[in-house]
């Protein structure tokens, strides 16, 4: 079966969804989150170049999207300011010495490099940056000078470059876990791989560098980081990651302690919704590329991960007519850069950069070895990651200077755009969802009869993956729907369910539960561009779709008792994006545990648990969502622990924009610090 346009790009559809098998078994959250089938491989090299684009550029611009470099574009100069330190080390009986400069990168980021330059020239001589990973002191690490100072001798200008965090970057506004650059489009990835592309650009302002001549490397965290530039980055024409190539199915089936991760820079978001490792890969055909990985370590860098992924990779390089182009070695089981694998390095190096006539061969030399205060350079900008990514925040459009529309059709036109905005990011599929329940049951719990439905909500293999769902009491079909987020068990639902019976329909609806599975959801909505908080949006509806009459419309209340584990979505932001996406909810009541997105963003930007939207700032924030909900009732309780003073902020901008634009009244929006079952009526019943 051929790859198709649709496999890479498909885009979320408004049309019926009628599944027609209906014979599948019920599958597991665990098994939803391991059930992920490679996409299929093309047939021919115009079928490639139909999806990925000449030489993958296509592809490669989506993956770069979808990191956030194109937030960063303006930034990247394609010539890189210099500020160079003390006089040159000039190691006695060898042919090269060591520049120690900064490099100015993004935003005012300094990048302390040590530049190993060849002192005599040699033929087809190019240009090689290096870079460890979680190593200090990074780029006076002793393996990576000799590599540095190996390259130099056989003529090629070697940079070796301070890794984010580590060496002289050793700040903490470097730190690695900074999960939540992802409230906005821009990325920890995205930032990484900016500091690779400014130490690419030096190489090529040079002027004694081969520009077809460049290469990347880099062990463990740099060697994830090299790979990721050879996609991302066309320029690079060897790509060699040491020791960070893995299967990322692996990393989000494994969770890590205690349910955090320190490294989410390594964690690329949604590149999988566009393709798998494999085909990333395969995006530096017709360039070469070699894995160098651990034997038989077992670990996440194993070299059986590698051997599988490049196999994908050399399927497309085999329509390139290239098929040695690209391939795996694994010397030894260290993680490590060691000579066994340095060697592995230079064996290709003389392959591409000399046609096999270098004379050292795949020599490894002993180098001279410098103290990392001998090579240190001295950042003079205290601009760090997190420092960009605050005030990337900070510089976001504030509630109050966001422009008022000056009509109800202006502002009817906002909302339906940041509707469909809303629903690209959260990655829903609109379809409309008429599956049936797949079985039924009753319990009496406290008086009140509950019948129990299981609703399949996502196809996955030969199985379904379901929600539950209880509708509490005896109304009639005919009765008001009032949809509850969460089981009628939940210690914010349970107090009202009684005396919301007597009034309603009460449908209680229980989104995939991730409580048993530590992070697991989370990574795999990381990986694959679906926000874990999106997921749960959609099972709503399309529990809603199966249970409510087409015709009919209903209220929603989600009520937060505490922040959402690992950020995967709590109910009652799932209630109030459900309002905003569904025009048959007529009147909601929620309750968040947090005021903004924004304030949450900048209260911890550090924090290891990953934000729950990619992209959301840069759409609106809570008092954008409220107002798109116009000409419905919504009820805003304020989070646990805060008060309506402080709100007011928000509900004056809401109160603003609908008073602007004459239509106020169709409105009714509420803010209160406590809720009892009597409003909760008197809230949905008027509506």
């Amino acid at each position: 079966m051929g790859l198709t346009l649709s496999d890479c790009c498909a885009e979320p559809n408004n049309s019926v969804v009628a599944p027609a098998d209906t014979s599948a078994k019920v599958g597991t959250l665990a098994e939803f989150i391991e059930h992920r089938p490679p996409p299929p491989l093309p047939g021919t090299l115009a079928e490639w170049e139909q999806v990925a684009g000449v030489d993958g550029e296509l592809l490669r611009r989506r993956i770069r999207a979808r990191f956030g470099l194109p937030l960063l574009e303006e930034e990247l100069a394609d010539t890189v300011a210099i500020r160079e330190v003390g006089e040159p080390i000039a190691p006695d009986g060898w042919h090269y010495r060591i520049r120690r400069m900064a490099l100015s990168g993004v935003h005012g980021i300094e990048l302390p490099v040590n530049v190993y330059e060849p002192t005599r020239a040699a033929p087809h001589a190019g240009g090689f940056v290096y870079i460890t990973g979680h190593t200090n002191p990074s780029k006076s690490w002793p393996e990576g000078q000799q590599l540095c100072a190996n390259l130099a001798e056989r003529g090629i200008v070697a940079i070796a470059v301070d890794y984010f965090g580590m060496g002289e970057r050793f700040q903490p506004g470097n730190a690695h876990n900074v999960g939540t650059f992802s409230y906005t489009g821009l990325t920890a990835i995205g930032m990484e791989l900016s500091d690779g592309m400014t130490a690419v650009s030096y190489l090529l302002q040079r002027g004694d560098v081969d520009p077809q001549h460049i290469g990347f490397t880099g062990w463990s965290g740099g060697g994830h980081f090299t790979q990721w530039m050879g996609v991302a980055d066309s320029r690079v024409t060897l790509v060699v990651p040491c020791v960070g190539t893995c299967d990322y199915l692996w990393m989000w089936l494994r969770p890590a302690s205690s349910g955090r991760d320190e490294c989410w820079h390594m964690h690329p978001p949604g590149f999988q919704a566009d393709c798998d490792m494999g085909l990333a890969f395969a995006t530096v055909a017709p360039r070469r590329l070699r894995i160098i990985n651990e034997l038989n370590s077992g670990g996440a860098f194993d070299c059986t991960h590698a051997e599988a992924l490049i196999e994908r990779a050399r399927h497309v390089f085999k329509l390139y007519g290239m098929p040695d182009r690209c391939d795996v070695r694994c010397p030894d089981p260290n993680h490590d850069y060691s000579p066994g694998k340095q060697a592995q390095l230079f064996e290709v190096v003389n392959e591409v950069f000399f046609d096999g006539q270098q004379p050292l061969g795949t020599m490894v030399l002993e180098t001279p070895q410098f103290s990392p205060e001998e090579l240190q350079v001295g950042i003079d900008s205290a601009v760090t990651y997190g420092s960009v990514y605050a005030d990337r925040i900070r510089s976001l459009p504030t509630i109050e200077r966001r422009s008022v529309p000056d009509s109800s059709q202006k502002l009817d036109q906002r909302n339906s755009s940041l509707r469909d905005d809303l629903t690209r990011v959260l990655a829903i599929d609109a379809a409309t969802w008429t599956m049936a329940p797949l079985d039924e049951s009753r319990d009496v719990t406290g008086g009140v009869t509950r019948t129990i439905r299981r609703v399949p909500i996502e196809r996955f293999g030969d199985r379904w993956l379901t929600v539950r769902t209880w509708e509490i009491g005896d109304a009639d079909a005919s009765s008001r729907n009032l949809v509850l987020v969460g089981s009628p068990d939940d210690a914010a639902n349970a107090p009202h369910l009684a005396a919301l019976a007597q009034h309603f329909r009460v449908i209680c609806i229980e989104p995939r539960d991730d409580s048993e599975h530590s992070n697991r959801l989370q990574c795999y909505g990381i990986f694959t561009g679906r926000p874990a908080v999106g997921m749960k949006v959609q099972d709503v509806l399309r529990a809603m779709d199966v249970l409510i009459p087409a015709d009919a419309t209903a209220g929603i209340i989600g009520l937060t008792e505490q922040s959402s584990r690992w950020k995967t979505g709590e109910a009652g932001e799932i209630a109030l994006l459900a309002s905003v996406l569904s025009p048959r909810i007529r009147s909601t009541t929620v309750r968040l545990s947090f005021l903004t997105y924004k304030q949450q963003a900048l209260a911890d930007e550090f924090s290891t648990d990953h934000a729950s939207i990619p992209g959301i700032l840069e759409l609106g924030d809570v008092p954008q969502l409220v107002a798109a909900t116009r000409g419905r009732r919504v009820q805003l309780l304020t989070p646990p622990g805060a008060s309506r003073d402080s709100t007011q902020q928000e509900l004056a901008w809401i109160e603003q924009t609908l008073g602007a634009t004459g239509v106020q009244g169709e409105s009714s929006f509420s803010i209160q610090d406590h809720i009892d079952t009597q409003t909760l009526i008197h809230w949905h019943r008027n509506a």
